[in-house]
């Protein structure tokens, strides 16, 4: 079940969900993992969290909830810029996490979710800085659909390449190549379950349909296939649509 943000929330949090069994590609978007209860994440192994509140950064391999109750939030790059992560883990594990209990016992739905934006406001609104060129270095790849290079992306938004990739790698953990290769194989995932592999492939800039598969599965270590697919299609679909949203202007576009 996912909840879109109100006006105030939304330039900082794309979208609220709870999540019950589901799988999480990597996207270009911090996840804010809220356990209301103890709960299992797979990735390349089993992991077990104690409920709380944890971040889950840019460059982490994909990961499936496997047992339960978890509330995710899929937050925009930029707000980690002004905003300690270590701050933020510590306000919402000693003071927020009990409040989000109680009202998830109670209402696993609409009063939760502004309950969470609520207290997530709370915490970034006086801090959280809006860095305009990182903004639109978020979002130029992005409005590509991934299919442009760091060179011309810099050319077109007047950066040198130097301060794109330290500006990028300072705040996501990835190079701006990183960046943009997410943002490629999250619009090949899109195109993917609407044209054949080969023009999914081109569309979204690559040489030929090997290179794509290449790239995807260094990636998320699995070919695009199976998350199209494949015997587990169902367990990516939200995966999937979540990325189609963006692309059709869900994010951070600017106008």
């Amino acid at each position: 079940m996912e909840f879109v943000p109100n006006n105030e929330a939304k330039k900082f949090i794309e979208s609220i969900w709870y999540a019950d069994h589901s799988c999480f590609l990597k996207d270009g978007a911090y996840k804010i993992i809220i356990g209301i209860s103890d709960f299992h994440l797979k990735s390349d192994c089993l992991y077990t969290f104690s409920e709380g509140v944890y971040i889950s950064e840019i460059d982490h391999q994909p990961f499936t909830i496997e047992s339960g109750s978890v509330i995710l939030l899929s937050i925009k790059p930029f707000v980690f810029k002004g905003v300690s992560i270590k701050k933020f883990l510590n306000v919402f594990n000693s003071v927020a996490l009990s409040q989000i209990k109680e009202s998830f016992t109670y209402a696993k739905s609409f009063e939760t979710s502004e309950l969470i934006q609520e207290l997530f406001l709370n915490v970034v609104l006086d801090e959280a800085k809006l860095d305009e060129d990182f903004r639109s270095i978020l979002n130029y790849p992005l409005l590509k659909f991934g299919n442009v290079r760091v060179g011309e992306m810099c050319r077109e938004l007047s950066l040198s390449r130097q301060y794109v990739h330290r500006i990028v790698k300072s705040n996501l953990g990835v190079s701006a190549k990183g960046l943009i290769d997410i943002w490629k194989t999250n619009n090949l995932l899109v195109n993917g379950s609407n044209m054949s592999p080969t023009f999914a492939a081109l569309d979204s800039g690559y040489f030929d349909q090997s290179a794509a598969i290449k790239s995807f599965k260094k990636e998320f270590d699995i070919k695009p296939s199976y998350v199209l697919n494949g015997p587990k299609k169902d367990k990516y679909a939200f995966a999937v649509e979540r990325m189609r949203k963006r692309f059709d202007g869900y994010y951070d576009r600017v106008e």
